[in-house]
């Protein structure tokens, strides 16, 4: 009787068995499946959510040197980086002007709009849109895009939703797609959308032989 009851035992215990070395076999898959996706998917900076940004300094449009440091320290900050060259760019900062141009809106957080190139880019740039300093949007300059390669940036547009202390909250590399921007700045959408169709990023130069 008991050789009956120890096949009994092993028999019951078997599929159990089976099943806990198929679960592994699944979740090992997985796990592969996560790797080759990393690898085929582009980071879009070099941090990670709830990572730390690093400090940086910057020229506005009089020249006078901004620290991240101080833009976030009210309410954290959507940093959008943007080229003059750049479509998508464009389509961005019509979002923003929307934004700015709403009477009596109050962000969540501050928009910083960092221009890869010089200040006359700047210019040339807002001429096109009518975005302005504001308490709620700053406006500066990346003459030599340190800052773009400091960060790692692998396109442009690209957008970083960052809290007051410097820790990452989300990013993107449109932040003019899916109504991003309005959700990090707490807005309620337009009644129509401002940008139409799709606009995809760009690879500028500067970032493309790193």
């Amino acid at each position: 009787m008991q050789g009956i009851w120890l096949l009994a035992f092993i028999v019951q215990w078997v599929p159990v068995l089976l099943l806990a070395l198929l679960v592994v076999g699944i979740l090992r898959y997985l796990h592969s499946v996560q790797e080759r996706w990393d690898l085929a998917v582009p980071a879009i900076s070099k941090y990670e959510i709830r990572q730390k940004i690093d400090d940086f300094e910057l020229p506005d449009m009089s020249d006078t040197k901004i620290k991240s440091r101080d833009v976030l320290r009210s309410s954290g900050s959507a940093i959008l980086f943007v080229t003059p060259s750049c479509r998508s760019c464009l389509a961005l900062l019509d979002q923003v002007s929307e934004l700015v141009n709403r009477p009596d809106t109050i962000f969540n957080k501050a928009i910083l709009i960092i221009v890869a190139g010089t200040r006359d880019q700047l210019e040339n740039l807002l001429r096109t849109s009518s975005v302005h300093d504001s308490q709620q949007v700053i406006l500066l300059y990346d003459e030599d895009s340190s800052i773009l390669k400091t960060f790692g940036l692998r396109a442009i547009p690209t957008g970083l939703e960052v809290d007051r202390e410097g820790y990452l909250i989300s990013q993107t590399f449109n932040p003019h797609a899916d109504h991003w921007l309005y959700k990090v700045v707490g807005v309620p959408l337009p009644e129509k959308p401002v940008v139409q169709g799709h606009v995809g990023t760009i690879v500028p130069t500067v970032l493309r032989h790193r």
